[in-house]
């Protein structure tokens, strides 16, 4: 039972969403939908058409990113449609990679621009831990260490307020052993709940599991809002907000690591229906055969930068 006011206002704002956005953004194909034709992304798209944009690509697979939950979250909340959800949290997490490493990339060609917001990067990060991805996981991890080590340039040297990022990027170096030089990166002063919670993520005491959860739960509820400003270039996000990613991203470590979760939790975000999806997936979600608009917005960083790798769906067109 949910008797968390910030849960309830998060999920009312959501379905006052659906109803009034529903021609614009939830479309049954995804490409005709008024957010990609006459949206953020032709806008993005558009700066390309007369000169390069150091920071089109980079948006716009944010935007994409974003929007792609939004979807995988409609479809599940308004229709119970669990097939389209993992249909558009595959794309998601697709997104979220390029988001990051192919900003990354382009990042050193362009001499640091772009750039990606330290916090921002967290949900992304998220997205293919959740997925299982793991492949990509170690990618962005690289990237995103490279960068708080200045040896790369994504997020720079960090965000000692992106609490988020840093537990999740904490976490990562703590499985991988690949570690971040603190003295490089603007570390946090400040970094509780989460400093507990890294102390302690491998623990045995599912009790105590519960806990951690109960008290990042309450965290993000704070902080999501607070620091994205319940918006994501130009689109609202209150599905981040009701979607602890923060969490099933260190429950899926743990996973990996062979250790136990609960199998119930105390606290009410842990009972929203993306949450207890994503939660007892226990396989991987599949790379999505097509990624739509990838071609159109990698292309002219390629042009620009033709040294860099290019991605293995660019390159099968």
């Amino acid at each position: 039972m949910n008797n968390n006011p910030k849960i309830t206002q998060y999920k009312n704002k959501l379905e006052q969403q659906y109803i009034e956005e529903k021609d614009w953004l939830y479309a049954s194909n995804f490409l005709e939908s008024g957010f990609i034709q006459r949206g953020a992304i032709s806008d993005f798209l558009y700066a390309y058409k007369d000169d390069f944009s150091e920071n089109a690509f980079m948006l716009g697979f944010d935007s994409l990113a974003v929007y792609s939950f939004d979807r995988a979250t409609y479809f599940l909340t308004t229709q119970n449609n669990k097939e389209k959800f993992f249909e558009y949290f595959s794309l998601y997490a697709y997104y979220s990679y390029l988001t990051i490493h192919e900003t990354s990339k382009g990042c050193q060609c362009l001499q640091g621009i772009p750039y990606l917001e330290m916090q921002r990067s967290a949900n992304f990060f998220a997205s293919n831990i959740i997925a299982s991805q793991w492949d990509k996981v170690e990618l962005m991890g690289k990237d995103l260490i490279d960068s708080l080590n200045a040896k790369a340039c994504i997020i720079r040297r960090g965000n000692a307020r992106a609490l988020q990022a840093w537990f999740l990027i904490e976490l990562y170096s703590k499985i991988s052993a690949y570690e971040i030089n603190k003295r490089r990166a603007f570390y946090p002063k400040e970094f509780y709940p989460y400093d507990i919670v890294l102390k302690n993520w491998d623990t045995t005491n599912l009790n105590e599991v519960d806990k951690y959860i109960y008290i990042l739960c309450d965290a993000h509820l704070e902080t999501t809002g607070r620091n994205s400003e319940e918006k994501a270039l130009y689109l609202e996000i209150p599905i981040l907000l009701l979607f602890p990613f923060e969490v099933l991203a260190w429950l899926k470590f743990r996973e990996k690591q062979g250790l136990d979760n609960p199998k119930e939790f105390s606290h009410p975000l842990m009972n929203e229906p993306t949450v207890t999806t994503v939660f007892e997936n226990k396989t991987l979600i599949q790379e999505p055969d097509k990624v739509p608009l990838l071609y159109e917005f990698l292309e002219p960083i390629y042009k620009h930068c033709p040294d860099i790798e290019k991605d293995s769906k660019f390159l099968t067109k």
